[in-house]
Parts: structure tokens; C-alpha cells; sequence
């Protein structure tokens, strides 16, 4: 599993914010306090557990569970910086995996959060 994956649902955010009605007064998409990679290059700023306040002790439970249940990777982003990325069976930071269930899972999440904040109408058809 690569980073494109994190670039796949910030691409299904876009299409879902850019299907919201044209009257809308929306505020500026952009958080000044996430991270947003650069598209090209391999250097994602990370931050540390620690520096969250985070359990270290659980988050390293957490990382033991994941790849005890046969997972090949596993990653979690806070405010779009790295704080722990892991790799087991082989895999890498440019391995290729495909994920078709977490697309969707992306996709469904995100869909509900838009309309949860009314940025999207669900009842609405796409084509309109």
C-alpha cells in the first residue's frame, strides 16, 4: 500500500464538495492547520505520538492487532502528517495493494460527513 491511497480520498472529497448546490456560501476548503503532501517526492511530515498526547503504549497494541490479523500495512494520518506507518509480509512504502473495500469505505465516510454538514444533499441526483 502506497500513499496514493491517502491522495485517492482527498480526490473523492473534492467531487463531493464540488457536488454541493451553487448558491451555497461555503467556507474556504482549506484548513491552514493540516498538512497537505506535495503531489511529487517522498518526504510527508510526520508527527509523534507523543507530541499528540497519545497512548504509546495502546497505539503499539493497536499496531500489534493489525498486523496479527493478517494486514500488510497499516497507517494513520493526523491533520495529513504521518504519525506511525507500518509494513509487514514484504511490503513497503512503494508497494502496490489493492483496496477496493476501503475505497469504498472512504467514499461512504466521506458522503456521510458532507451531508452531515449539508454540503451535499444525498436525495439529489449526481447529474444534477
Amino acid at each position: 500500500m502506497n500513499r496514493l491511497f491517502f491522495l485517492v480520498a482527498l480526490g473523492i472529497e473534492s467531487l463531493l464538495l464540488s457536488s454541493c448546490d451553487e448558491d451555497e456560501n461555503l467556507p474556504d476548503p482549506v484548513d491552514s492547520s493540516y498538512y497537505y503532501p506535495p503531489l511529487t517526492g517522498t518526504i510527508w511530515e510526520t508527527v509523534s505520538p507523543r507530541d499528540l498526547g497519545w497512548n504509546e503504549a495502546k497505539l503499539g497494541e493497536l499496531i500489534g492487532y493489525v498486523e496479527s490479523n493478517n494486514s500488510s500495512a497499516f497507517i494513520i494520518l493526523y491533520k495529513g502528517k504521518i504519525v506511525t506507518e507500518n509494513y509487514w509480509k514484504g511490503f513497503t512504502v512503494s508497494s502496490s495493494e489493492r483496496i477496493f473495500s476501503a475505497s469504498k469505505s472512504i467514499a461512504g465516510f466521506l458522503s456521510g460527513l458532507a451531508a452531515e454538514q449539508g454540503k451535499i444533499n444525498l436525495d439529489k441526483k449526481v447529474s444534477d
